[in-house]
């Protein structure tokens, strides 16, 4: 018994890392408050979360990713942020009219649907990449781009799962409500979480090929 309660067991790094994706969690949610600042928070939370996973101060990661981030994240936000919207509202409205009724082509709709999805892929491999390389503007859209196609399905799974409470918001508002807290305190730091992993051996690899440039 003293050993599963010790302060090194097993149990009890896994309920400090539950209890640090929590607060990560809601620190998110706090800093996406403001909407302009939602690529920044995104930028800071991947961070921290590498930096969880690696047994690293994640608190200081998120607040240094957050602060060095802040400035390209939320210019890259306010670029990708409006292409999201459009895409997500035209969807939705072709969901809404089908389902009252009205007769609306369904190549419309998957249009809007698969654009959306690769709108959320291509924005959160943004600021995935950012948060692990120092790059300019231009570069760091331009690579949130080309790790999106170079790893698609990934990209994919990390967009709908980022993205999975807005998604359900707009489509199923009363599973989302039963749900809520869940989002509220856990969920988009697992998503985080889960997004760093699934991409940790191809950044590993641009890291590993950008050293080998240098030499």
């Amino acid at each position: 018994m003293k050993n599963i309660l010790s302060y090194d067991s097993k149990l009890m790094i896994m309920l400090e890392g539950l209890a640090n994706t929590m607060l990560l969690n809601i620190l998110f949610l706090i800093c996406c408050v403001p909407v302009v600042t939602i690529g920044a928070a995104f930028t800071a939370l991947f961070g921290a979360c590498r930096a969880l996973m690696n047994d690293e101060p994640c608190f200081r990661a998120f607040f240094r990713g957050l602060r060095s981030g802040f400035k390209r994240s939320t210019l890259a936000w306010l670029i990708q942020g409006p292409v999201l919207a459009v895409l997500a509202l035209t969807a939705h409205s072709v969901w809404v009219y089908m389902n009252a009724g009205v007769k609306m082509g369904m190549f419309t709709l998957i249009v809007a649907l698969v654009g959306l999805v690769i709108a959320l892929a291509v924005t959160m491999m943004t600021y995935l990449f950012y948060s692990r390389f120092e790059c300019s503007l231009w570069q760091l859209l331009k690579n949130g781009l080309f790790m999106t196609l170079a790893y698609f399905i990934r990209a994919v799974i990390i967009g709908l799962f980022n993205w999975a409470p807005v998604i359900m918001f707009f489509l199923v508002p009363y599973t989302f409500l039963r749900l809520s807290i869940v989002f509220v305190v856990l969920w988009f730091g697992v998503s985080a979480s889960l997004s760093v992993w699934l991409m940790k051996k191809p950044f590993a690899s641009l890291e590993q090929a950008a050293r080998g440039a240098e030499t």
